[in-house]
């Protein structure tokens, strides 16, 4: 009886040479789908920013401001300003988000981003939004001195080739591991000898012999 080692290798080879091209279609099949699926239900997004500076240097007063961008009184603000626009006849305007990050614990910069479904929407909304946080944000936090850097108008897709690359990534390995149990299964436990060297292969039996059933004896 051949080693398990032997026995192993002999096995996974004949498993390879049948059923990996099958997996690997079908993994890349169910991958493509999530990524067509993800692109259909979430569609594309896009993404303007701001750059922005405290004056002073007080980096401490920074790592606040997020809590004025998640408050409702920046929201009303936000909306005041949809309102006033002609964006604000279109159905998807509540639809967006505002979002705030530094450049580090210990930096004075920091970036507003608006995402939309929308590239121009998003371009209104960042200008919006970086508008509404230098002229009110002094009401709210005393020693606020704020200075716009710089806005990038320019929208671009928001995150789209990370997220269609881990959901591609995702459906391609639920897609193969499927079949891969399936295929398994089917080579152990189907009870079909394919060929004559399938139970050496398989189960690391020395083949004795072999004979065709629709030979007539003599």
């Amino acid at each position: 009886m051949n080693s398990l080692y032997e026995v192993n290798g002999q096995a996974i080879t004949r498993f390879l040479k049948h059923y990996f091209l099958v997996i690997f279609l079908s993994g890349l099949l169910l991958g493509l789908i999530g990524v067509f699926a993800s692109l259909k239900i979430q569609g594309i997004k896009y993404s303007a920013t701001s750059s922005l500076v405290q004056n002073d240097n007080n980096y401490t007063l920074v790592q606040s401001y997020t809590q004025y961008v998640q408050s409702d009184k920046f929201n009303k603000y936000m909306k005041d300003e949809i309102k006033n626009s002609k964006w604000n006849s279109k159905n998807y305007r509540d639809d967006y988000s505002i979002s705030f990050a530094t450049s580090g614990s210990t930096s004075p910069f920091f970036t507003l981003t608006a995402v939309s479904e929308n590239e121009k929407y998003s371009e209104f909304l960042i200008s919006a939004a970086t508008g509404v946080f230098v002229k009110h944000i002094g009401q709210y936090f005393s020693g606020a001195n704020v200075s716009v850097v710089n806005v990038k108008k320019n929208a671009t897709t928001y995150k789209l080739k990370s997220r269609l690359f881990k959901v591609g990534i995702i459906g391609f390995i639920i897609g193969a591991l499927v079949v891969f149990l399936i295929a398994l299964r089917k080579m152990l436990f189907s009870g079909v000898i394919k060929d004559e060297t399938f139970i050496s292969d398989v189960y690391g039996v020395k083949l004795l012999g072999s004979f065709d059933p629709t030979q007539k004896s003599k």
